[in-house]
């Protein structure tokens, strides 16, 4: 692991709320309710519609108000990333996903409470294909995506410190402009993310069709995303990843 970072000590009242919180979340109702949920909406699943943020970097200074105590690390080998891939729902296609990311030019940072994994999140250093859409990115340009966090562990900001973790090490290797992503129905995240300081860029459709998604900007900028297949060899500037 490489990168650490460390968060400071949480207060007992924030161990009490997540202990609710992880009471509700383990519920066998609460998990069949996200079922359920989740099978009806999955129709509407093809199209997408989301925000484009963008944040400087140049005079990123990261965050210091996250009270959980974290040991924030970029994963440094194929085989560190065995133990984030098996986070969340089991799905063993995510392995290797995550292990094609690396060799294309992404990095994946983890936090840790303890010895125990809660959470992790990418970072794109270099043009690249992900979920369809082909992630042009300019000169000394970053995008980050993929945040997971423990259910247990949600609502104590450990994706805001992973977050800033990922900037500051993208800001100490030179890069100067971040992007990122949220669906427009994430209100949580839509808030969270503008309060961190990312500014709207541009709103995206989206559209699940085949091989890869049809990127068609609503208002603003889609940048970086295009439809992978779109994307020209001379128009994208490849650049060596420097993590």
């Amino acid at each position: 692991m490489q990168e650490r970072h460390s968060g400071t000590i949480e207060p007992p009242s924030a161990s009490i709320v997540r202990r609710a919180r992880r009471t509700i979340w383990s519920s066998g109702v609460y998990r069949r309710t996200r079922w359920i949920g989740a099978s009806i909406t999955r129709p509407l699943r093809r199209l997408d519609i989301s925000i484009i943020y963008s944040k400087d970097l140049t005079s990123y200074t990261g965050i210091s108000d996250v009270k959980l105590k974290l040991d924030i690390a970029r994963c440094a080998s194929l085989d560190e990333l065995d133990e984030p891939a098996r986070l969340g729902r089991p799905d063993p296609r995510r392995l290797e996903l995550f292990r094609s990311r690396m060799r294309d030019g992404c990095a994946c940072f983890v936090a840790r409470v303890g010895s125990t994994m809660v959470g992790y999140d990418w970072i794109r250093l270099r043009p690249g294909v992900d979920d369809g859409d082909m992630i042009a990115l300019g000169k000394n340009e970053v995008f980050t995506f993929d945040a997971y966090v423990a259910e247990d562990w949600r609502g104590a900001r450990v994706h805001r410190a992973m977050g800033a973790a990922m900037l500051l090490f993208a800001r100490e290797q030179g890069y100067t402009t971040a992007y990122t992503k949220v669906g427009i129905f994430n209100r949580r995240s839509q808030k969270s993310t503008r309060r961190n300081g990312w500014t709207p860029s541009g709103c995206v459709l989206r559209v699940s069709r085949g091989r890869g998604w049809p990127v068609i900007a609503l208002y603003g900028s889609s940048h970086p995303l295009c439809r992978w297949f779109e994307a020209r060899a001379p128009k994208v500037e490849l650049q060596s990843p420097r993590g």
